[in-house]
């Protein structure tokens, strides 16, 4: 939540369940909207590497996104 509230003035979580590969796992749903989406790549980013994950799922207009070490996708406004 740290690194949200840094970069974001408004957001939404929701605490759920996830399933990764089978096993069920503490999730959070975040909401932000905002004008500028490369700034949520950025934070989700960061959260995965904070959070040494493997990828944090981005969805942004009805498409499934995924930052990794690997792949930091690029969406435009």
């Amino acid at each position: 939540m740290e690194i949200l509230s840094e970069r974001f003035p408004s957001f939404t979580m929701t605490e759920g369940a996830g399933y990764f590969r089978g096993n069920k796992e503490k999730t959070l749903l975040v909401h932000i909207a905002i004008e500028q989406p490369q700034e949520v790549v950025a934070a989700a980013s960061l959260i995965r590497e904070v959070l040494q994950q493997e990828g944090v799922g981005i969805g942004f207009r009805g498409h499934y996104f995924r930052a990794t070490e690997s792949d930091i996708p690029k969406l435009d406004p």
